[in-house]
């Protein structure tokens, strides 16, 4: 411990005691809750309010700290070692403790029981840790998963383990970059299921788990989005709101276009060529919400929180940070997941590419874009992540797009120029494909296939077929394209 460390004062991994207290209670509880946490430090020696150092000269302090580590001993359960030394910090000698990230959570002080006598580390107190909390430790403690357990009240069919099964080959097929990937997409069966933990074998019977829910939407768990836009930097006054519910496929895709539709989308000219770009990169915006789905926390009911306001989107998700990880980690792209069913599913379905690659993704692109660094706030109860708008872009003018579209059929008499009068030409299913698609609104591969009633492969040739005649734009050129028509 330096003096640097201790003028910062108290925080969620330091506790500050003056003296050793009579009731040994008053530190006890600070190391059932570091342990059931992020682990952190008990420095006895140092006056909380005022971090004055006043150590714990007079006393023997190798008596003081047996005195501590028989109290860790007799009071705590399961049995917490600690490392507790002695140091000196400006010629006085202090006790530290540190405790370590606990393995066998929940820890608990043995004479309260382990309902009342868990504490948690928030916000830079210990607390007393609520029924949610003592659940997640519960699982934590035990090495499981709360998605991979079974989900009671719901006899499944074989009818909707086919239907989950096509869904995810669905998904998986419209989310690969090329045809080669697509075609080479298998089917999921229930065998594969069983092992990812999305199904469970339970007394001879195949049973759904908590991610069989969570992926169909179906069932009773907070699977829900809710997004909002807000006029300022606040949340005094919202403009527009939305809440989404339903498979995961479908609420990753609505709250995704919720925040594209509530962007700026600009124009970028480089030479001759137009691009237009949102002012969020587009790939990042639906990274953010895929890791929101797979990493909140499912026995909190609360939902998934998507804002958008003048100066940043905000994504807050659900639930504490895992143990084991820390946002530092985290943002290096140390991954803990906290569903693990989940994500087997999410990553067959090409909706995440390798674990926890999200994080260090959506700090490059928005780095590349020219953005604030993103901010990562929380970790106590949620996790909220703030990307930053690119503030004065100009919106498109709608008129502006008119004159490229223009210039290639003016030379048309000349024989030279004949290949750019090829270039406008349209066949009839090009001419509608454009006609049905209306200006300014953006699609994905399978809302156009639904609407002209065509294979997703035939659509992608169409569309192929219109970016090459600079009459639509794709927003991004990986699994997450969108099409607009160019004005």
């Amino acid at each position: 411990m330096t003096i640097e460390e201790i003028v910062k004062g108290e925080s969620k991994n330091v506790e500050f005691k003056q003296a050793i207290p009579k009731n040994s209670f008053k530190f006890t509880k600070d190391a059932v809750a570091f342990a059931n946490t992020f682990g952190g430090k008990i420095i006895f020696g140092v006056v909380d309010r005022t971090h004055q150092i006043v150590g714990v000269d007079g006393e023997d302090p190798f008596k003081l700290i047996d005195a501590i580590t028989s109290a860790i001993e007799d009071s705590i359960e399961p049995m917490l070692l600690p490392d507790v030394t002695l140091q000196t910090i400006e010629d006085k000698t202090v006790i530290v403790m540190e405790v370590p990230v606990g393995r066998q959570r929940p820890y608990f002080i043995k004479s309260m029981g382990m309902r009342k006598g868990t504490f948690v580390r928030v916000s830079g107190e210990s607390r007393q840790a609520d029924e949610l909390m003592l659940k997640e430790l519960l699982f934590e403690g035990s090495n499981r998963f709360f998605d991979q357990t079974v989900f009671l009240g719901h006899k499944i069919t074989d009818k909707e383990i086919e239907k989950l099964c096509r869904m995810m080959r669905k998904a998986a097929r419209d989310n690969s970059e090329t045809p080669e990937e697509r075609r080479a997409v298998k089917g999921v069966t229930k065998k594969q299921l069983l092992k990812w933990g999305i199904l469970i074998e339970k007394s001879g019977e195949i049973c759904p788990t908590n991610a069989y829910e969570i992926l169909t939407g179906n069932g009773e768990l907070p699977v829900t989005i809710q997004c909002a836009v807000f006029k300022g930097k606040t949340k005094a006054v919202f403009l527009d709101k939305k809440e989404y519910t339903g498979n995961v496929c479908k609420l990753i895709e609505e709250s995704y276009m919720f925040v594209l539709r509530n962007i700026r989308l600009a124009a970028e000219i480089r030479g001759t060529q137009r691009k237009e770009i949102y002012e969020i990169p587009v790939a990042g915006i639906r990274e953010l919400i895929i890791n929101a789905v797979l990493h909140r926390s499912y026995l909190n009911r609360g939902s998934i929180q998507v804002a958008v306001y003048d100066d940043r989107l905000e994504v807050t998700s659900p639930g504490r940070l895992p143990m084991g990880q820390s946002i530092e980690r985290m943002i290096e792209g140390y991954s803990v997941p906290r569903n693990q069913g989940l994500a087997y599913a999410l990553h067959y379905m090409k909706f995440i590419e390798n674990w926890g690659s999200g994080f260090p993704r959506i700090f490059e692109l928005t780095k590349k874009a020219g953005l604030r660094e993103p901010e990562v706030i929380g970790g106590d109860m949620d996790i909220r992540v703030n990307i930053y708008r690119k503030h004065g872009i100009a919106e498109i003018p709608a008129e502006k797009p008119a004159e490229p579209a223009e210039k290639p059929a003016e030379p048309a008499e000349k024989p030279a120029e004949k290949p750019a009068e090829k270039a406008v030409a349209l066949t009839s299913r090009q001419k509608e494909v454009l006609s049905k698609m209306k200006a300014g609104k953006e699609y994905s591969t399978d809302e156009l296939a639904t609407i002209l009633g065509l294979k997703n492969s035939r659509t992608r040739e169409l569309m192929k077929e219109l970016m090459d005649k600079n009459l639509v734009v794709v927003t991004a050129t990986t699994k997450n394209r969108r099409y607009i028509k160019s004005q």
